[in-house]
């Protein structure tokens, strides 16, 4: 038997197959098998079993959001303190994309891509200035457009040690800081 794309199961075509059951080197097709049965051909064989040739569907079982790998993201976080949808269209409204990154459903961050205009001065501010390093480069940038929730420079020091690095990542993709990889895989030439 196969299965169907939709679940359903196929009962086998009534030309013989030629498939080798490896374990019994006797038997070297259904034709075999058949004539082991007693029987003319697999039309004959399903007949006498009372099966058809047609497909006969699995039970629908309806599977919930969750299951499917969706989720009611506004209800979660609403549940957390987080934003309602109606905010969420107004930070789209304002900043255009906004992306969750949803760690697990205790730990979700929201966030905006970096403009252009924001990074000139973040580089600005930056140039000639020998105490701000990496970490606190990212962490101006996370700062800067992570809406939710709103944590000011220097407010992660009791967060996961990765979580800065991570929005950071995220952010600087969202913002279309892409690796030459990524962005020789986008272009196609024309």
């Amino acid at each position: 038997m196969s299965i169907t794309q939709n679940g359903g199961l196929i009962r086998p075509n009534p030309e013989p197959q030629q498939a080798v059951i490896p374990d019994n080197p006797q038997v070297q097709n259904n034709d075999e098998l058949l004539r082991q049965a007693g029987v003319g051909s697999m039309d004959e064989l399903l007949g006498q079993r009372g099966a058809t040739n047609q497909v006969i569907p699995e039970p629908t079982v309806q599977a919930s959001p969750e299951e499917e790998g969706q989720f009611d993201v506004y209800a979660t976080l609403e549940s957390i303190g987080g934003p309602n949808q109606a905010q969420v269209e107004e930070w789209k409204q304002l900043h255009g994309d906004v992306q969750l990154l949803a760690l697990d459903n205790a730990h979700m961050y929201i966030f905006r891509a970096l403009k252009r205009s924001e990074y000139i001065q973040l580089q600005n501010q930056w140039a000639g200035n020998d105490r701000i390093d990496e970490n606190m480069q990212q962490e101006s940038v996370v700062s800067r457009c992570l809406l939710w929730p709103r944590i000011p420079v220097g407010g992660f020091t009791t967060k996961p040690a990765g979580l800065v690095g991570s929005l950071y990542s995220d952010i600087m993709m969202s913002s279309l800081f892409l690796s030459e990889q990524m962005i020789m895989g986008l272009t196609i030439r024309l």
